[in-house]
């Protein structure tokens, strides 16, 4: 029998008693009434970027011209792109040392898995591409040793790259204690896993099946209770940002668009932190262009629900946040968001 994805009303009734009948790793935090905004700027000629993650310590990752890491004290800086016979580079995620973990490019198709340890050199990890890195040094995404792509766990040891192969597909998500979210199988076909540790941060563990819809589960954020958020879909509907813990999840919904073109809503979930705080990207049909779509970030908790975060920038009005990619323990977000006609990297700070 195949599951069904619950109503809204059902969804918060159920995360308003701990998430699916389960104790809460940490008592359930409100999402805050409003946040202020940081454009974080730009490497571009052309004044675009795009943000690809957030640490815990507030550092952004993303690519604007070149890969970068952005703090607040030192602002935007260009990560090298190795040179050689490297045609381009792409920085997927950071953590709190400013390690960075992507990918590089050698010609047409061929891509290596690449960390650019405490925001220096890059170094080739293996064939594959680097996704995330947590704040021990952990990087996961996906290496091809033969034929067969393997999710993947490297680590810089004594100046050394060593590599671990967590079976069949790619990690999306790695958390503090490192855990790694993932799937196998194309975005239309994705099956979802998750990955533990025998110990925080081992090298050996234990992987089990992650399923929410009937079609597909493609996961793409964890944390250290094993809640796991990204995209799933049930046959015949649009896909819904999904969230997943002990061997049941749920649909998170949508942000309501235009009544006449409700059954076309689609949700993805991108990251989760701590305590539970979901981000991701809602999209609905735009009614005077039904080519074409309006897209929002959202904030998800279990005590209200999913939130547009247009709606909580109160004083950035010229600011369209298309998509929450990352969120930390602080509670800061990074997005992307549209301005004055150009894509920019903006983050998002809980008001106090």
């Amino acid at each position: 029998m195949s599951q069904q994805p619950l109503t809204r009303r059902s969804l918060l009734a159920a995360a308003g008693m701990a998430c699916l009948g389960m104790r809460p790793v940490r008592a359930m935090v409100a999402v805050p009434t409003a946040y202020d905004l940081v454009d974080i700027g730009s490497l571009n000629p052309d004044g675009s970027c795009y943000p690809t993650g957030i640490a815990s310590n507030g550092l952004v990752s993303g690519n604007c011209g070149a890969p970068f890491v952005w703090s607040p004290v030192d602002g935007m800086q260009p990560l090298s792109t190795g040179g050689g016979s490297t045609t381009a580079a792409y920085a997927s995620g950071v953590n709190a040392r400013r390690d960075v973990a992507g990918n590089s490019y050698r010609g047409v198709g061929s891509a290596d898995a690449v960390l650019w340890p405490q925001a220096g050199s890059l170094t080739k990890i293996a064939a594959g591409k680097g996704i995330a890195v947590n704040d021990f040094g952990s990087v996961t995404g996906y290496y091809v040793p033969k034929t067969t792509a393997q999710a993947l766990l490297a680590r810089l040891v004594s100046g050394r790259i060593k590599i671990w192969s967590l079976g069949p597909g790619q990690g999306s998500a790695i958390s503090p204690a490192g855990r790694v979210a993932g799937f196998t199988g194309s975005s239309e076909t994705a099956a979802g896993f998750l990955w533990t540790p025998s110990t925080p941060n081992g090298t050996t563990g234990v992987r089990q099946s992650v399923t929410v819809g009937s079609a597909y589960t493609q996961p793409s954020g964890v944390n250290d209770a094993g809640q796991v958020v990204g995209v799933s879909c049930w046959v015949g509907l649009p896909p819904r940002a999904i969230l997943w813990q002990g061997g049941a999840g749920v649909s998170l919904g949508t942000l309501p668009g235009d009544p006449a073109y409700s059954d076309y809503e689609e949700s993805q979930a991108a990251a989760i932190n701590s305590v539970g705080t979901v981000v991701g990207q809602s999209r609905s049909i735009n009614p005077s262009n039904t080519q074409s779509w309006v897209l929002r970030a959202f904030v998800w908790d279990a005590l209200g629900g999913m939130q547009d975060l247009n709606g909580l920038i109160p004083d950035f009005p010229a600011y369209e946040l298309r998509s929450a990619l990352g969120v930390n323990d602080t509670g800061q977000i990074v997005c992307r968001a549209r301005v004055a006609g150009l894509d920019r990297g903006v983050v998002l700070t809980p008001r106090l």
